[in-house]
């Protein structure tokens, strides 16, 4: 391999690995994540697999080895399985799986006809708190006539006449290793495996358990339209039950998450939000409805993540903030914050900053900046702050390339403000050289 340095080429952008979704083990030992091809050649979407890392170090090794597409790996309270979304039997159609720490055979938990939502529904695949169950969220299957339909090529469109609701879903999960939950040839699933526990006629967005593993939390609208989301609301339901208002407001909310005790719900809440990619204050509110109450006036970050402590009296948020990623503790009470960790980088899924966390307190990230590209890496506490860690090294290629020079610019604004941007000089650039300048706002 030659020493010396190019400038990136579209080929090197396409010869980078995706890495995403970094799930930490609940007892802070492994790190599950996806790694994924830049680019699609013949699978319907770009071919993915799980890959486990060490968190005292180490070489990662892959979990899964599908042929298409295997993502949002979830561990099980216990640490002792993973649950992923793959599409290796049917192109194009997400099950749910479930596989050992250890690796073997994954073990088939679905054989459903409607479509999961994701990846933009990174919350679309959980585990009961109790380890017995898996909710999940899938939108309603094509009817016999639609189906009819696209067989016969007829590729007209009644729009808003045949609406597909997003439903959450529950599959069992068997306790012990064992056969499969499934018979026949084509793996029917037993009626009583899987079933729907949202009401009829309520679009789930997203959701979140309650710690009692009987009920949920859930972001939803009265249709199941994009444009329904901006109108969505918040509300608590038991499985198969009527759904209960917790609260109704005129700005987006986002990411229900119950307190440790179930007797509050944290959420986001924006003004100018899209699903997917939400951002803005952590709100809290009793989880029998009433007025919420916003615990981060005045910060200047946007936060789009959070989870609660183990003692319900804090909330750890992250978000972009002031051109970088901060992560902030929040007291649920005073609404008292202090900034943890802060870099001048990206820690991103789905387009906006998220972090899992093991019960000691340690955080899984994705983190990339101007000179390293995406990989997994954890955040500890030290002295009150966090410091990092990386774990993974996937990408070689990137030693090979050389990168210009990234600088933080500040300036007033026309209105007064003040305004930041990032300059990326040219690779080789001079002190005092001239060069085209391109804006990207």
């Amino acid at each position: 391999m030659s020493s010396a340095k190019h400038a990136l080429t579209p080929e090197d952008v396409l010869g980078f690995k995706n890495v995403e979704d970094a799930q930490i083990s609940p007892e802070g030992s492994q790190v599950a994540f996806v790694v994924g091809d830049s680019f699609k050649a013949e699978t319907k979407w770009p071919k993915s697999t799980i890959w486990l890392v060490g968190t005292a170090g180490g070489e990662p090794r892959q979990l899964t080895c599908g042929p298409r597409t295997d993502s949002l790996p979830r561990w099980s309270p216990d640490g002792s399985q993973l649950a992923f979304l793959s599409d290796r039997l049917v192109e194009g159609q997400r099950q749910v799986f479930v596989i050992a720490r250890d690796g073997g055979e994954a073990l088939l938990l679905t054989t459903i006809a409607g479509a999961i939502p994701t990846p933009r529904g990174l919350n679309a695949l959980q585990w009961s708190p109790d380890g017995r169950s898996l909710a999940f969220l899938m939108e309603d299957p094509e009817t016999d006539e639609e189906r009819a339909q696209r067989e016969a090529k007829d590729d007209a469109i009644a729009f808003e006449q045949h609406p597909k609701f997003v439903r959450v879903w529950v599959v069992d999960v068997p306790l012990t290793p064992g056969p499969s939950p499934h018979d026949g040839a084509r793996g029917e699933s037993q009626s009583k495996s899987i079933r729907c526990v949202s009401p009829d006629n309520l679009q789930i967005w997203e959701f979140g358990w309650h710690p009692n593993s009987r009920e949920v939390a859930a972001v939803v609208s009265d249709q199941p339209y994009e444009w329904a989301w901006y109108t969505n609301r918040i509300v608590r339901f038991g499985l198969g039950e009527l759904a209960q208002t917790v609260w109704q407001s005129k700005r987006q909310v986002a990411l229900p998450v119950w307190s440790p005790d179930g007797n509050q719900i944290a959420f986001i809440s924006s003004n100018w939000s899209d699903r997917g990619c939400v951002a803005g204050d952590v709100w809290t509110i009793d989880s029998r409805g009433g007025e919420a109450r916003n615990i981060t006036v005045g910060i200047v970050a946007s936060l789009g993540w959070m989870q609660w402590s183990s003692t319900g009296q804090e909330l750890l948020a992250i978000g972009h903030d002031r051109g970088g990623t901060g992560l902030h503790r929040i007291n649920v009470s005073t609404g008292e914050r202090s900034q943890v960790w802060w870099q001048q980088a990206a820690v991103a899924e789905a387009h906006w900053p998220r972090f899992s966390a093991s019960r000691d307190g340690t955080l899984a990230v994705v983190f990339e900046d101007a000179d390293h590209p995406r990989d997994v890496w954890i955040l500890r506490e030290s002295s009150g702050k966090l410091a990092g860690q990386q774990l993974t090294q996937l990408h070689p290629l990137a030693a090979e390339i050389a990168l210009g020079g990234t600088s933080v610019l500040h300036w007033p604004g026309a209105d007064g403000c003040e305004m930041q941007g990032l300059l990326i000089k040219p690779v080789g650039h001079q002190p005092g050289q001239r060069c085209p300048l391109v804006m990207w706002v």
